[in-house]
């Protein structure tokens, strides 16, 4: 893979399922409601973030990431499949098609286990911590 891929998927990795949402919304009103995981830990100690919730965080954090890491190494096995397709004189809208939903799949399994990833971090926080993690985010902005 790419050397930056990597880091690009997983900067992106958190941001994409705001921009699926923010097509039709308002991004900004999104973006409130959700949470992302690094930014707790990087505030564990300022928000109180007990070492149950701690762990816990850490353990979605891996498990996402494994499965990050399978779905984008599948995603660049698929994205060679599509150039090699193109490089071709003639190759039917069919293929093509049938090529590209093959990449959404996998787009969409990412994309939905980032919403969880979010959804997770935001269950895991009391009201207070919820509430002072977003005072951190804004004052940093």
């Amino acid at each position: 893979m790419s050397n930056w891929k990597i880091p690009f998927i997983l900067i992106l990795g958190l941001a994409l399922p705001l921009l699926a949402f923010s097509q039709k919304s308002n991004s900004k009103d999104v973006k409130k409601g959700m949470i992302s995981p690094y930014e707790v830990l990087k505030w564990e100690d300022e928000i109180g973030l007990s070492p149950l919730q701690r762990d816990s965080l850490r353990k979605n954090i891996k498990s996402s990431e494994l499965k990050f890491d399978r779905w984008n190494q599948e995603l660049e096995i698929e994205m060679d499949k599509m150039a090699e397709l193109l490089k071709r004189d003639n190759v039917s809208e069919r293929v093509i098609l049938r090529q590209m939903d093959s990449i959404l799949s996998i787009e969409k399994k990412i994309k939905k286990e980032q919403l969880i990833l979010l959804l997770r971090t935001k269950k895991s926080l009391n009201q207070r911590q919820k509430q002072e993690i977003k005072v951190k985010i804004r004052i940093r902005k």
